[in-house]
């Protein structure tokens, strides 16, 4: 089996694409004036200094953004968007107290139309499985570099989903281990589910036709009707979408020793 492919989680875009992106997050964006108004960012990290730093990279980057607030822990980030109603929110995934990942589900509802990039100190499987659970639209580790950075913001704001290097690799290790379950998924087919659950396993369409006895052209078509139908522009989409639906679980690990 291929080891799993996700779009839209590459590593170093020219900053030509990602002015583009930028610039295509911002197209409805528009003052009365039909000038384009600067993406409105907020920041929850308790980390001052990297606040600081993140803002004036941001700053850097002409008048594409705009910092609306700060917080330092969950909390606080909860009740300032509320008011505010960012377009981006970029937030720590280990805040004081409540988490940045716990938080997360409470940050969507409350704002469902902010974009959440989560930001780690270090990546791991289970803050993976659990960024897809809480559909957050992207994932970068702390150690990213400027161009890596300004990438993930532009992409997450232009409305793709942002895994950065690490995180992607850990999502396929994650696809690859996923067991197949028994959830309701009332939006598709059993044949869409058959082939959902081994488009997030990363089966080429090859080897899922070879499987299910069907054409590759049979494949790709129920592909994209499923990918359509519930939502998804890449396979992480797709992993989100099975996770929710409990088409696929998390295997338990057994305890050492």
């Amino acid at each position: 089996m291929r080891t799993p492919e996700f779009p839209g989680t590459h590593i170093g875009y020219k900053a030509k694409e990602s002015g583009h992106l930028v610039k295509l997050a911002a197209k409805e964006n528009k003052s009365g004036t039909g000038k384009r108004k600067p993406l409105r960012v907020f920041l929850a990290d308790d980390h001052v200094l990297f606040r600081e730093l993140i803002s004036a990279l941001l700053a850097a980057e002409t008048d594409s953004y705009e910092i609306v607030g700060e917080a330092g822990t969950a909390k606080a980030a909860m009740e300032a968007c509320r008011t505010l109603k960012p377009d981006l929110l970029i937030l720590d995934v280990n805040l004081p107290g409540q988490s940045g990942i716990e938080a997360a589900p409470e940050l969507k509802q409350l704002c469902p139309a902010t974009r959440i990039l989560l930001c780690s100190g270090s990546v791991n499987e289970q803050q993976i499985v659990t960024a897809l659970r809480t559909n957050v639209d992207g994932f970068m580790e702390k150690t990213s570099d400027r161009q890596e950075f300004l990438d993930a913001v532009a992409r997450v704001s232009a409305g793709e989903n942002y895994f950065c290097a690490r995180s992607s690799r850990l999502l396929s290790e994650v696809a690859r281990g996923l067991h197949a379950s028994s959830g309701d998924a009332p939006d598709i087919s059993p044949r869409e589910r058959e082939i959902l659950t081994m488009i997030a396993a990363g089966h080429t369409s090859k080897e899922i036709g070879t499987a299910l006895f069907i054409s590759t052209f049979t494949v790709d078509t129920h592909r994209r009707n499923l990918m359509a139908k519930i939502g998804a522009r890449n396979a992480a989409g797709v992993i989100r979408y099975a996770l929710k639906h409990g088409l696929l679980r998390v295997p338990e690990k057994e305890p050492a020793g």
